[in-house]
């Protein structure tokens, strides 16, 4: 019990201790009734609801998506590649800005479903926002409607951004830790066979048969419908009064507080290695088509490269979606730590297998029906790579917000998580500065950098300490 009382963040280590340490029955009990206090009664509802807002979420998200939506949408408009980037940037950055404000602004509530609430009605307002602004700028493409649709996107993006932080924080106060991997892994599953579903049998056909701007407009309008349906079920969540801070601090108090945890928490300092990481072989993801068409002379041509594009997004969903469960269950089980060992050596050695596709002979060559190129050993092997990086993707996403659900101070979680969040937010940038070092020093030494950032996301992750061994 001393060795407790040492650490900041006891209570919810106790929950780890005793749900993925595999101790008995009864003790997970006790770690559980301590996590959640009130809220156990009402355990089984919550996950259920949380299984299925996040089933919801994941086919919104296609629908709203930054990248294949928007940017899809501004890019025929203006045919400006520059354009396309900024509606990037301006998500990510969204985003991550406001999570620190709003995670700070909400630890003095007792309950933070009437605050996830609130977010989620102005996070409807910023999917109306954007359908305006899409349809203002379809009618008339200048500067003015060019702003109005770039604030929009910001404004959708931060209204994301404070809501996923808020999502987190409750499952963190009305899920048992020891369920928490299965309800991310069970959301992650759905999720993404849902949204598997709804690109193949609305996304497509909407956007091949649709004149245009009505396609992406109805697009935005579907998306948002589910995405009312996301909220609405996880607003029908029971919370009773839970952990809180003592007392509202201050931003620059907030920002003090992450500091010290990285200070003073190794678990912490070791997740931010784990995350930067996990943004440079970000980078690796998005150049694994121009690294296809150069080293392997796939998907030459427009056309070469949206069949090239198809078949990479088929393989990293494909093999996210199978690795789920599994990274699920290693993280409940057995806890973050082995999960994230594993998951970030999964994206160590997808950079790795990529770099040695080029050098593979061609032992064989097999049409296969439906398939654009003939598949040959070196096609299996840089498939191999993405499929790798998608599962270690897959298992870094859902043991680290594992980790830092469980992990974290109960009165302090929002801001746990969101320092994180904001602290990498500049990292964002990097496929910029990969793009330059492509250009200039050609794509497998840009290959050889991201596979040295990813080796710090596993060194990092094997000095994790066990729960037990993080008291004091």
């Amino acid at each position: 019990m001393r060795a407790v009382q040492r650490n900041p963040i006891s209570m919810n280590n106790i929950s780890l201790q005793n749900g993925p340490g595999g101790k008995s029955s009864l003790a997970r009990a006790v770690a559980t009734k301590s996590a959640l206090g009130k809220n156990v009664s009402h355990a089984r509802r919550n996950f259920r609801l949380g299984v299925i807002s996040g089933t919801m979420g994941g086919a919104s998200n296609d629908f709203l998506h930054p990248e294949l939506i928007l940017a899809g949408f501004v890019y025929v408009l203006t045919g400006s590649t520059f354009a396309v980037a900024v509606v990037s940037v301006l998500n990510k950055a969204g985003i991550m800005i406001p999570q620190l404000v709003v995670g700070n602004m909400v630890e003095s509530f007792s309950r933070r479903r009437p605050a996830y609430v609130i977010a989620a009605v102005v996070r409807l307002g910023s999917a109306a926002m954007m359908v305006a602004s899409m349809a203002m700028l379809a009618r008339f493409n200048g500067p003015v409607s060019l702003a109005l649709f770039c604030s929009a996107v910001f404004f959708h993006a931060a209204s994301k951004g404070s809501l996923g932080i808020l999502n987190n924080d409750m499952i963190g106060r009305l899920i048992p830790p020891h369920r928490v991997g299965a309800l991310l892994g069970a959301r992650k599953l759905l999720g993404g066979m849902m949204a598997i579903l709804a690109g193949a049998a609305v996304i497509q056909p909407i956007l091949s048969a649709v004149v245009f701007p009505y396609d992406y407009l109805i697009l935005m309008i579907i998306g948002t419908l589910i995405l009312i349906a996301e909220m609405t079920a996880w607003c029908l969540c029971r919370e009773q009064p839970g952990h809180r801070s003592k007392r509202r601090t201050s931003l620059p108090d907030a920002v003090r507080r992450g500091v010290e945890w990285i200070k003073t928490d190794w678990n912490y300092r070791c997740y931010m290695w784990i995350r930067i990481s996990f943004r440079f072989s970000y980078v690796g993801l998005a150049f694994f088509i121009p690294y296809g068409t150069e080293s392997l002379g796939y998907g030459v041509g427009a056309c070469g490269l949206a069949v090239l594009g198809g078949i990479l997004v088929a393989v990293r969903k494909i093999s996210e979606l199978t690795a789920s469960p599994f990274w699920a269950r290693i993280a409940d089980t057995r806890g973050h730590r082995a999960a994230l060992i594993g998951s970030s050596a999964l994206t160590l050695t997808a950079p790795v297998i990529a770099l040695t596709a080029a050098r593979m002979p061609v032992l064989f060559e097999l049409d296969v029906p439906g398939f654009a190129y003939p598949v040959n050993l070196p096609l299996v092997v840089f498939l191999l790579a993405l499929a790798c990086l998608g599962a270690g993707f897959s298992g870094m996403i859902i043991a680290g917000q594992q980790f830092l659900i469980t992990s974290a101070p109960a009165e302090h979680r929002p801001s746990y998580m969101a320092f994180i969040n904001t602290l990498i937010t500049p990292l964002t940038f990097l496929p910029l500065a990969g793009a330059a070092l492509a250009g200039a020093l050609g794509m497998n030494v840009l290959f050889m950098l991201v596979a040295a950032g990813a080796s710090i996301g596993v060194f990092a992750a094997i000095r994790m300490r066990k729960p037990a061994d993080a008291v004091g």
